[in-house]
């Protein structure tokens, strides 16, 4: 593959990968566009709850998201520490039967 040597053809490859992220964001999945059709059949209470449902959980997601971006330093570490008492023989294997589950 070549790269883009000009000016010219480096602005056109970033207007590319413009446009393409562009359509990438506004394209909804046939999925999702059944599920708005659907919801836009309902009264304007239970669109405003299931848009605020939606809005909801998206947030929700990107929280989680940023939580385990943030914490996979303190994870990573958690991981070698508890690999090391394992190595050292400083661990045992705990054994759960069916019976002793709670439910």
């Amino acid at each position: 593959m070549q790269l883009a040597t000009t000016v010219d053809e480096k602005a056109y490859l970033a207007h590319l990968i413009d446009a393409a992220t562009a359509y990438r964001i506004h394209v909804m999945t046939q999925l999702l566009q059944k599920a708005f059709a659907e919801a836009s059949k309902l009264s304007e209470d239970e669109q405003n709850a299931f848009a605020a449902l939606m809005l909801e959980e998206l947030e929700s997601e990107r929280r989680w998201d940023e939580a385990f971006a943030r914490s996979q330093d303190k994870l990573a570490h958690l991981a070698d520490e508890a690999l090391g008492e394992h190595r050292a023989g400083q661990t045992r294997i705990i054994r759960v039967s069916n019976s002793s589950r709670r439910m």
